[in-house]
This record gives C-alpha cells, sequence and structure tokens, in this order.
C-alpha cells in the first residue's frame, strides 16, 4: 500500500455492532453443534442396538464353533488325566491352540467391541444433544 494514499479504513466511523449480537451468534452456534450431536446420537443408539441383536447369533456361533472343532475335548483331557498327560504338554498345548476357533473369537469381540464403543459415544453426545443453552 502506498504511504500516500489516505487509508480508506480511518475515514469509516466506528459502527457498534447490535446489543444481543454476541448472544445470537453464540446460540445459533450452539443450536448447529446440538443438531449435529442429535444425528450422532441417533446413529449411534440404532448402531448400538443393531450390534446388541447381532450379539446373541454370534454368542451361539461361536459356542457351536468351540463343539466342532474338538477343543472341548481337548481341554476335557487336561482335567481328567492331568498327570497321565503331563509328559505331552507340548502336544496338547498345540492342539487346543490349534482347535481353537479364532475366527469366531475374532467375531465375537469385533461385535462386543462395537457395541461398547457405540454405547460408550452415544453417551458422551447425550449431554451436549439434550443441553439448553440460554
Amino acid at each position: 500500500m502506498n504511504k500516500e494514499q489516505p487509508n480508506i479504513f480511518s475515514a469509516l466511523e466506528d459502527i457498534d455492532p447490535p446489543r444481543r449480537l454476541s448472544f445470537a451468534i453464540l446460540s445459533r452456534i450452539q443450536k448447529r453443534k446440538q443438531r449435529v450431536a442429535r444425528i450422532k446420537l441417533a446413529f449411534l443408539t440404532i448402531s448400538s442396538v443393531l450390534s446388541a441383536v447381532l450379539l446373541f447369533p454370534v454368542v451361539s456361533y461361536t459356542l457351536a464353533g468351540f463343539t466342532n472343532s474338538g477343543f472341548y475335548e481337548y481341554l476335557s483331557l487336561i482335567y481328567s488325566d492331568g498327570l497321565a498327560i503331563l509328559p505331552y504338554w507340548k502336544e496338547i498345548g498345540l492342539s487346543l491352540a490349534e482347535s481353537l476357533p479364532a475366527f469366531e473369537i475374532a467375531l465375537l469381540l469385533s461385535v462386543i467391541y462395537a457395541l461398547l464403543e457405540s454405547i460408550k459415544l452415544a453417551v458422551k453426545n447425550a449431554p451436549v444433544a439434550f443441553y439448553q443453552f440460554r
């Protein structure tokens, strides 16, 4: 900017904003935050309900995986003949690890994680969604 030119802004007089402008702006921002929080809360509630409903078939699928894999048979050997299988503890341990239904367990843990995480986020979002700004 050239020093010889007059500053255009210095010619303007000070204008006072309306009295309740800051309150109107803050309340508008709060309403927008509240709207976003309510939408998030609705999606998180739906997610919580879906994962809770999905939990029951996944638990039965995991239990069926344990029975079909023979995990219980290897595990029962430890309790029934604990001292007799002591020399073969490595083979029994490997058999237990091999017969463990890893996919079913991972599926169950992911559904439980989704349920707990959506509940946590819903509880965290609920106060923002229902806060009354005055």
